[in-house]
């Protein structure tokens, strides 16, 4: 058997401050219930607090699959081994490498380093895709097709884009207008000397 000692304090109220003493209570534990709070192939652990190691998030891509895609990539599934996030990941790969001015197959091919039949059929179906969201809507105006991520408009630092109401953000080029301080200057100090003498007088 194994004990348990329970310390308690016992107040003794005879006298005005009072006393306190303290007594231990023991108890005999049975030893069914302590084999098992304490089995015999327990181990104490070396530590008690564990911190897991920090790691780098996997870097979500910025471009979102529509309904369109996700119908092309069904289309697809039979002839074509691609995760949808793998799509996604190269359909941003290769809209932050083009910005207005599409790459080429060559270039995608060196960016993306994957199967060639994937990157191919990737590579055209989003040519395809930027030339329906192009304004001429002709392969010779490729060059001009609008990105299909979503871009906010800054201000540039050689301010080429001042004129351009679509700039989201401008920097602030005058200074903050701000109250002046009152200064205590000779004249102002006379007159309150001669409102302080005024009001002293109607009272």
């Amino acid at each position: 058997n194994i004990t348990f000692k329970e310390p308690f304090q016992h107040n003794n109220s005879t006298g005005i401050l009072g006393t306190c003493h303290t007594h231990t209570r023991i108890y005999n534990v049975p030893k069914n219930i302590k084999d098992e709070l304490y089995p015999e192939t327990y181990k104490s652990s070396r530590q008690l607090i564990h911190v897991q190691p920090f790691s780098m998030d996997q870097d979500i891509p910025d471009y979102d699959m529509d309904s369109e895609d996700e119908k092309w990539l069904s289309q697809q599934a039979e002839r074509l081994d691609i995760r949808p996030l793998q799509y996604e990941e190269m359909m941003d790969r290769l809209e932050k490498s083009s910005g207005q001015q599409v790459i080429t197959l060559k270039e995608a091919k060196l960016l993306l380093r994957d199967d060639d039949d994937i990157i191919i059929a990737v590579y055209d179906y989003w040519l395809n895709k930027r030339l329906k969201t192009s304004f001429f809507n002709k392969p010779f105006f490729l060059f001009l097709a609008t990105p299909l991520i979503p871009q906010v408009k800054t201000e540039k630092r050689d301010g080429s884009t001042n004129n351009n109401p679509y700039v989201a953000f401008r920097r602030r080029t005058e200074k903050m207008q701000t109250r002046k301080n009152r200064k205590n200057d000779e004249a102002s100090y006379e007159k309150m000397l001669k409102l302080r003498r005024d009001l002293s007088r109607a009272v």
